[in-house]
């Protein structure tokens, strides 16, 4: 994503590798105040910076060209509750035009999709996050606990802090443990970024997976996911990168209820 210049770890000041900018959908790509730009005042689009730094070996799907431009993939994971849905087709059209644009996504749904002799192969998920095996099971255990501290501020929020019911509270545990074998199985994909659809629980499971493999999340936010059923919805929008929402009006609301949260991160 644009000019990308890299100097050679042996000596800095005789080799540049140079890739050309490519295009990258703004609803996924541009996050705020990362490598991937801002929005502009007043305006949907996500402008990309010109220029950012890229290390050696950190970038899934690298590739050197003849001649000698590093041709750098963007992997991002995109989660659902349920994918594909028949209710929901935009989350297979999003995953198709990132996928035209060069972008590697890793498809996802939180449960199993129901069998659709309409559903096309190449969108079935390549991630199911429930069921799982009991290996999965045991990694994100282990996992939990040697990334702890990434995870301890949500699970104070949801065990000491807040109006949540006993049963909200409960769920959201249960969705932390869920989060967790949802990075066990991102883990050698090479992920960057995770995006994920709805406010519901698996925004909660890709905000804990996103801390716990050390990268960022954004998520699209609908309608009932904010305006009717929004739990801990002040701790997701505080962790996640960016939001997208479907209209003006529901970025106005996020923004009124939600002061906290930078209206440069609202689209």
């Amino acid at each position: 994503v644009g000019d990308v210049e890299t100097p050679s770890r042996r000596d800095p000041g005789r080799r540049t590798k140079r890739i050309s900018q490519r295009a990258i959908s703004s609803s996924v790509a541009d996050h705020p105040d990362r490598v991937l730009g801002k929005c502009s005042p007043g305006r949907h689009e996500l402008s990309i910076c010109e220029r950012f730094t890229v290390y050696d070996g950190r970038h899934a799907g690298c590739t050197a060209s003849q001649s000698g431009a590093i041709l750098i993939m963007l992997t991002v994971a995109y989660l659902a509750n349920e994918f594909p849905s028949a209710v929901e087709p935009y989350v297979a059209e999003e995953i198709a035009e990132l996928r035209r644009r060069g972008v590697r996504v890793v498809g996802g749904s939180v449960w199993k999709p129901v069998a659709d002799e309409a559903s096309e192969r190449r969108y079935l998920p390549e991630i199911v996050v429930w069921p799982m095996s009991g290996m999965v099971q045991l990694r994100a255990l282990r996992l939990c606990l040697v990334r702890a501290k990434h995870i301890l501020p949500l699970m104070s929020r949801v065990a000491f802090q807040g109006r949540e019911g006993f049963l909200k509270r409960l769920k959201a545990l249960a969705h932390t443990w869920l989060g967790a074998c949802y990075a066990v199985l991102l883990e050698r994909s090479g992920v960057e970024h995770i995006h994920v659809h709805h406010g519901y629980l698996g925004s909660w499971i890709a905000m804990v997976a996103a801390r716990l493999l050390g990268v960022n999340y954004s998520m699209t936010l609908h309608g009932s996911d904010l305006l009717l059923h929004a739990p801990y919805l002040d701790v997701k929008l505080a962790q996640c990168a960016f939001c997208l929402t479907v209209s003006e009006y529901n970025r106005n609301c996020i923004l009124e209820r939600y002061p906290k949260i930078g209206a440069e991160n609202v689209v």
